[in-house]
């Protein structure tokens, strides 16, 4: 019984993550919000069952490169959705360690997909524009660690209990 509950939240999970990423591809300008959202959801996962984190992160990645009609949607999913996953591995590298290594990771991700923008996806825009990218997703990941581990510590501490997924894995 247990296992065909992981079963079933990990594909609740990753058909909202779906539905996340399709209203981001289909609605432009909430693209990288989508993402972000999506990315949180993949770390309620990694809360409730650490390593089964990962198979939410391929479906839903392998699912958003195949239907989405926007594919940057689906190679920014892939950058901010592992993220999730890794970070608390980086904790255990001390406060100096994991905030050199959570900036290496912001912008080696922030300049492949502005690379990935400019030679693939848009290649007739303005290097400023590419540049004015770069700067918005690094800004972007700064954000999102701050905002992923004070949803971290309110999911653990409040949500969980409020939404009864506690109980709902015993």
């Amino acid at each position: 019984m247990k296992k065909a509950k992981i079963a079933s939240f990990c594909g609740i999970v990753s058909a909202l993550s779906i539905v996340f990423l399709l209203l981001g591809s289909l609605l432009d300008i909430f693209d990288i919000t989508m993402v972000v959202i999506a990315s949180a959801l993949l770390m309620v996962v990694y809360e409730e069952m650490r390593y089964n984190a990962f198979y939410v992160y391929a479906v839903t990645l392998i699912l958003a490169l195949l239907i989405c009609p926007n594919k940057l949607i689906g190679i920014e999913y892939a950058v901010f959705a592992i993220y999730p996953i890794l970070r608390p591995l980086t904790n255990k590298l001390g406060k100096v360690g994991s905030l050199i290594i959570r900036l290496l990771y912001s912008l080696i991700a922030s300049a492949g997909i502005c690379l990935l923008i400019h030679y693939v996806f848009m290649p007739l825009e303005p290097l400023w524009f590419v540049v004015c990218y770069f700067v918005a997703n690094v800004a972007i990941f700064i954000l999102f660690d701050i905002c992923l581990k004070r949803f971290s510590t309110y999911y653990y501490l409040k949500l969980r209990k409020q939404l009864r997924i506690d109980r709902f894995f015993r």
